[in-house]
Protein backbone atom coordinates (compact mmCIF):
# COMPACT_ATOMS: atom_id res chain seq x y z
CA UNK A 1 0.00 0.00 0.00
CA UNK A 2 1.84 3.20 -1.01
CA UNK A 3 0.55 6.10 0.59
CA UNK A 4 1.81 9.66 -0.95
CA UNK A 5 3.51 11.79 1.51
CA UNK A 6 0.88 14.70 2.63
CA UNK A 7 1.09 18.15 1.49
CA UNK A 8 1.12 20.96 3.52
CA UNK A 9 -1.61 23.64 2.94
CA UNK A 10 -0.40 27.18 2.89
CA UNK A 11 -1.85 28.01 6.20
CA UNK A 12 -0.53 25.09 8.27
CA UNK A 13 2.68 26.68 8.39
CA UNK A 14 1.79 28.97 10.75
CA UNK A 15 0.26 26.63 13.28
CA UNK A 16 1.46 26.17 16.50
CA UNK A 17 0.31 22.96 19.25
CA UNK A 18 1.11 24.64 22.82
CA UNK A 19 1.85 22.47 25.85
CA UNK A 20 1.08 23.88 29.48
CA UNK A 21 3.67 23.03 32.07
CA UNK A 22 5.00 23.79 35.26
CA UNK A 23 8.55 24.87 34.56
CA UNK A 24 7.82 27.29 32.08
CA UNK A 25 4.42 28.49 31.49
CA UNK A 26 4.01 26.58 28.08
CA UNK A 27 5.91 24.94 25.50
CA UNK A 28 5.24 25.67 21.95
CA UNK A 29 5.56 22.63 19.18
CA UNK A 30 8.13 24.45 17.56
CA UNK A 31 10.12 24.48 20.46
CA UNK A 32 10.19 27.98 21.73
CA UNK A 33 8.98 28.22 25.31
CA UNK A 34 7.20 30.83 27.19
CA UNK A 35 7.75 31.81 30.66
CA UNK A 36 5.20 32.85 32.69
CA UNK A 37 5.76 35.22 35.74
CA UNK A 38 6.63 33.63 39.33
CA UNK A 39 4.78 36.13 41.94
CA UNK A 40 5.33 33.47 44.90
CA UNK A 41 9.02 34.69 46.38
CA UNK A 42 7.92 38.37 46.10
CA UNK A 43 4.44 38.23 47.50
CA UNK A 44 5.88 35.66 49.84
CA UNK A 45 8.05 38.09 51.51
CA UNK A 46 5.19 40.82 51.55
CA UNK A 47 2.81 38.09 53.56
CA UNK A 48 5.84 37.26 56.21
CA UNK A 49 6.50 41.19 56.83
CA UNK A 50 2.61 41.47 57.07
CA UNK A 51 2.09 38.76 59.73
CA UNK A 52 5.02 39.88 61.37
CA UNK A 53 3.26 43.01 61.39
CA UNK A 54 0.14 42.28 62.69
CA UNK A 55 1.69 39.67 65.16
CA UNK A 56 3.44 42.48 67.31
CA UNK A 57 0.41 44.56 67.57
CA UNK A 58 -1.29 42.13 69.58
Amino acid sequence: MDTAPLKKSENQALVVGVDLGIKSLATLSNGETVVGKKPLKKLSRRLARLQRHLAGMY
